[in-house]
């Protein structure tokens, strides 16, 4: 999670809130990872961003065909108050700097 936080950010900065949750984040080439991310609408994107969170991200469309299932656990970007589950498990998660970074759902319905 570490690894991938600095390309979650950018790719969540590109697209401001229409962000609800990212359904997965992996890395893709030596510095270079992909976010699928879930907007507020219901569609999805995918965030192609360098590692290290340099650089302009490239977003992409997802077809409805292309859409995989989320994830689990999901990532919730930081906010406030916190993300309200109806089920599974919400954790919080903190890097070395002590800071919430964002949020783990775990086992959602």
């Amino acid at each position: 999670m570490p690894d991938l936080l600095p390309a979650i950010n950018q790719c969540v900065a590109r697209e401001g809130n229409r962000v609800k949750w990212i359904a997965k984040a992996m890395p893709i080439t030596q510095g270079t990872g992909v976010v699928r991310m879930v907007e507020t609408t219901g569609g999805s994107v995918d965030c192609v961003a360098d590692l290290a969170g340099q650089g302009t991200p490239k977003i992409d469309p997802v077809s409805a065909a292309d859409a995989t299932p989320p994830g689990n656990p999901l990532f919730y970007p930081p906010r406030d108050p916190p993300p309200i589950v109806n089920c599974g498990k919400l954790e919080r998660v903190i890097p070395k700097g002590g800071t919430v970074a964002g949020y783990l759902h775990y086992d959602p319905c």
